[in-house]
């Protein structure tokens, strides 16, 4: 028997067309839900000042990195050491400026730009002096009026202060002692090796961040 000509186009149930469209929505909702979270930890360049109480932010990103197993890339553009990982729906983006802390907010207005990740989203890593040595704080925003060089400069160059704080206490200088010194100064060995469980603790509550509630880590780092 001959064909009619018509051509006969399969049907999808009703059932069939529900569940595409329930999935196409949910891998939707998945993209949506993407996140990325910006990690800055606040330090000076150079050897000499590695090992100082001023550059605790770039141990604590370092503790990160080591946990993850992962490095850092010098982007030359943005002027800073970056490393990224992804956790389920949420990616991590590590920043360790390498201009000085007093232009950190330079570096991250570039890495800001570049990944499309709001301030809000960022959580920077600094040493706090009126913090005791070897306490963790998180704050979920500050004041303008801080002291401290880093978190200036940043709040000067995205004019917000809507950005989540690390601190890691320093403690406070000897009375005959100037504060730009004691930052500055390189801790003795004692010292260093007692921060190192501070380091993992603090990298510990920055690998948290997509997964927990700031209420959360706060009562953890208490």
């Amino acid at each position: 028997m001959l064909s009619s000509g018509r051509t006969v186009v399969p049907t999808i149930s009703s059932n069939n067309s529900s569940n595409v469209l329930q999935e196409t929505r949910q891998e939707t909702r998945q993209e949506t839900r993407q996140e990325t979270w910006m990690l800055v930890g606040l330090g000076n360049p150079g050897k000499e000042y590695t090992r100082t109480r001023h550059n605790v932010g770039f141990r604590v990103i370092d503790a990160a990195l080591k946990m993850l197993q992962i490095e850092s890339k010098f982007d030359p553009y943005l002027d800073a050491e970056i490393a990224t990982h992804r956790v389920e729906q949420s990616r991590l983006l590590f920043v360790k400026p390498q201009c000085f802390m007093n232009n950190s907010g330079e570096t991250l207005l570039k890495v800001i730009k570049r990944f499309q990740c709001p301030a809000h989203s960022c959580l920077v890593i600094t040493d706090n002096v009126d913090l005791p040595v070897t306490s963790l704080r998180l704050r979920v925003k500050g004041s303008r009026g801080s002291t401290h060089n880093g978190i200036r400069s940043i709040v000067q160059t995205l004019g917000t202060v809507d950005f989540m704080r690390l601190y890691v206490g320093i403690g406070l200088p000897l009375p005959q002692q100037s504060l730009s010194s004691y930052v500055l100064g390189r801790w003795h060995e004692t010292e260093d090796t007692e921060y190192q469980e501070t380091f993992r603790r603090a990298a510990c509550a920055v690998l948290d961040i997509p997964n927990k509630t700031i209420a959360q880590i706060q009562q953890e780092l208490s």
